[in-house]
């Protein structure tokens, strides 16, 4: 092998690596992001089910699709909600 191609092997060794790596961090906050989400949604589920009793599950279906912002805005909101009504009305059911 000449020197060339070592270099070059190297180098591919290299980008490999550091492409793995990327790769993985970026997994890893991803699946560190959807955690978050799913402890939010259970979070709310649970909240909204201790208070109101057993929900619609368009209710669930609806909450399952928002945004983590949304998600947290919704777990603030939680105590304000004096019924079933106000839960429709943030989730715009």
């Amino acid at each position: 092998m000449t020197l060339a191609e070592k270099l070059r092997e190297e180098g591919f060794e290299k980008g490999l690596e550091k492409g793995l790596e990327k790769g993985l961090e970026k997994g890893r906050e991803k699946g560190l992001e959807e955690g978050k989400k799913e402890l939010a949604i259970g979070i709310a589920v649970k909240r909204l089910t201790k208070k109101f009793g057993i929900m619609p599950s368009e209710f669930r279906e609806k909450i399952d699709g928002l945004d983590s912002t949304s998600l947290e805005v919704l777990n603030y909101e939680i105590d304000d909600f004096n019924s079933l009504d106000d839960v429709r009305k943030y989730l715009a059911l």
